[in-house]
């Protein structure tokens, strides 16, 4: 329960140590770290003034295999993931920066901080809250909102790992202000349901700097907010697209009135306090954003901290439902790219119902280096738009300004192992549509899920650029073991006759005969590697897979697989009935023709 403390008249003054955080830490991080650690980057890290101490210091590192270990323990270098990396230790993963170290001098400067932090006795607001009531407790964080209450005193206060709210009967011991970095030591009192720290005065209340960077809003939902309110307990959070569904506008006092987010099923309090600037001014319209700290009365609250929090709700712009289906990153013999080389590639999938077009998204090979992100140029929606159920192939071959934007610039995949991702940015939403690492691979084997768009991930030994995943593709048989016979005199028959075959090779003429009818195709040079291939209706109706989607056409050159039926026709061997041909792309090397003699058969 609330107690009435004896207030003194003073204020303790922080003692500086030997290295200041903010005129000479925080520069490093500025200089060398933020251009990745920053909010909403992949790292999951921020480094921008006014978050990286509470980030940092006696934090977890979650989420890569350190084992908890501090991200920076108080006291301890050589303990703390942080001075491991800028000084390349190994222990926890490789260097940072990863282009180079920083100087000796700045690294003995970094040691010499974490070494100072040792007489620091106050913990995270995260291992204050697991203190039972009535501990007493120092913790250090930034102050979110303005005082609360008109006689007595309520602050706000979030570090990088949660959230508590600053209590004492009576005017404020210290005047703070929004952004004030403040260190508190107090006794933990719990008013109905909601932690407080209740400093005994104003010694217990250390200002450390000022004008600081808010924490992020987290934006939640209504229904996640009610049924996990203790992870967000006096924190900042938003709520979007929200209404009011119960009670008044107030005018001149406090209120309490229900909102919700989606249609009334899922409803919170929203708390007006009569002690902020909102009362007076007009009910912001539905839908709106609100901004607030995440309170509790018994029930969860949200209470906003100025009339600025209510803001008009915008049109969320979603990020598409597009995979990473496949890729190659070790090429010796495939895939060629259609100008005749073999390359790595990356295809997406799209499992949805409408096309997208993926122009205007980026795509990377490292997922932490946002200057390594490259951005697909949206300059042609026929190129750059996937069908529904379809596939579209990037490769990966750095050869965009010669062969067209499905091609990178910078990008090319290492066989030794690194990342893929495919990015969305909308304003200040970073969205990681698909991302995934990999190891050290192998030549001509790519890797990815089967069946298409599933969560299963195999290894593929025929890689399919533009067309289904095939995780048991079927044997390839040479057209000679089709063609060959002892004795075509007596019989001229194919051995496989009425078999279905796949067959890989060249095309050597294209579109021959009545109605666009015939394909000739050949796997190699010499006698009886040759063979018809006939489509009744012509194969310009026919749809062929490649790269670059379904096309009705093929051409002289082009390399191909296909699959149908083995048939005999006036002495003539053919393949009839062809039920799939994927174009590879034009044949790196034509084949020679084979020189013959007068009535040699072949």
């Amino acid at each position: 329960m609330r107690k009435v403390l004896f207030i003194p008249l003073f204020i303790t003054v922080i003692v500086a140590q030997t290295v200041d955080y903010d005129t000479q830490i925080q520069p490093l991080w500025d200089g060398n770290c933020t251009s990745c650690h920053t909010y909403g980057h992949s790292s999951g890290l921020d480094l921008i003034s006014g978050q990286s101490y509470n980030n940092l210091v006696d934090v977890s590192s979650s989420g890569n295999g350190y084992g908890g270990a501090s991200r920076v323990a108080s006291g301890d270098p050589d303990n703390s993931v942080l001075y491991d990396k800028i000084t390349n230790g190994g222990t926890y993963g490789g260097q940072m920066p990863p282009s180079e170290l920083m100087s000796s001098a700045n690294r003995t400067l970094v040691q010499t901080w974490i070494t100072e932090l040792s007489s620091a006795n106050y913990i995270t607001i995260a291992e204050a809250r697991t203190q039972d009531e009535g501990a007493s407790v120092t913790v250090r964080g930034i102050v979110t909102t303005p005082n609360f209450q008109t006689s007595n005193t309520e602050y706000g206060l979030q570090d990088g790992t949660g959230g508590m709210v600053i209590f004492h009967f009576s005017a404020p011991y210290v005047e703070l202000a929004v952004g004030d970095s403040v260190e508190v030591t107090g006794e933990l009192d719990i008013y109905n349901g909601k932690l407080e720290i209740i400093p005994a005065s104003a010694d217990d209340i250390t200002l450390i700097s000022q004008n600081n960077p808010l924490p992020a809003f987290q934006v939640v939902t209504v229904a996640n907010y009610v049924a996990n309110g203790e992870d967000y307990e006096s924190e900042l959070i938003q709520i979007n697209d929200a209404s009011i569904t119960a009670g008044t506008w107030p005018t001149s006092s406090s209120t309490n009135l229900t909102i919700s987010d989606d249609g009334g099923t899922s409803t919170v309090t929203m708390r007006i306090d009569s002690d902020m600037d909102i009362i007076g001014n007009d009910e912001p319209d539905a839908p709106f954003d609100v901004k607030g700290i995440a309170g509790q009365f018994n029930d969860y609250q949200i209470l906003p901290r100025y009339y600025t929090d209510f803001t008009p709700a915008e049109d969320v712009v979603e990020a598409p439902e597009l995979v990473i289906n496949e890729f190659l990153a070790a090429t010796d013999l495939c895939c060629d790219d259609g100008n005749g080389e073999m390359e790595d590639f990356i295809e997406i999938y799209n499992p949805g119902d409408e096309a997208v077009d993926i122009g205007g998204l980026w795509i990377t090979d490292d997922l932490e280096d946002t200057g390594d992100w490259e951005q697909i140029p949206a300059t042609d929606a026929t190129t750059t738009t996937v069908a529904a159920g379809g596939h579209i192939v990037i490769w990966a071959d750095k050869d965009q300004d010669t062969q067209g934007i499905l091609h990178t610039t910078d990008i090319k995949l290492s066989a030794d192992g690194e990342d893929i991702g495919l990015i969305f940015i909308s304003g200040t939403d970073t969205i990681f549509v698909d991302s995934l690492s990999f190891g050290a691979q192998t030549d001509d084997i790519s890797f990815g899920r089967y069946p298409d768009g599933s969560e299963n991930w195999e290894s593929f030994n025929t890689p399919t650029p533009g067309a289904a995943n095939q995780t048991n593709p079927q044997t390839v048989t040479s057209i000679y073991d089709i063609q060959y016979v002892a004795d075509p005199s007596t019989d001229d028959a194919s051995p496989l006759n009425g078999q279905e075959v796949t067959i890989s090779g060249v095309v050597t003429t294209e579109f021959w005969g009545g109605g666009n009818s015939h394909l000739y195709v050949q796997d190699a040079a010499g006698g009886w590697n040759g063979i018809i291939v006939y489509q009744s209706g012509g194969w310009d109706e026919f749809n062929f897979s490649s790269p670059q989607g379904t096309v009705h056409s093929v051409a002289e050159g082009d390399s191909v697989t296909l699959t149908g039926i083995v048939n005999e026709y006036y002495g003539l061997t053919q393949i009839i009935d062809v039920t799939e041909c994927m174009i590879h792309g034009p044949a790196v090397v034509m084949i020679e023709p084979t020189v013959v003699t007068p009535g040699q058969v072949m």
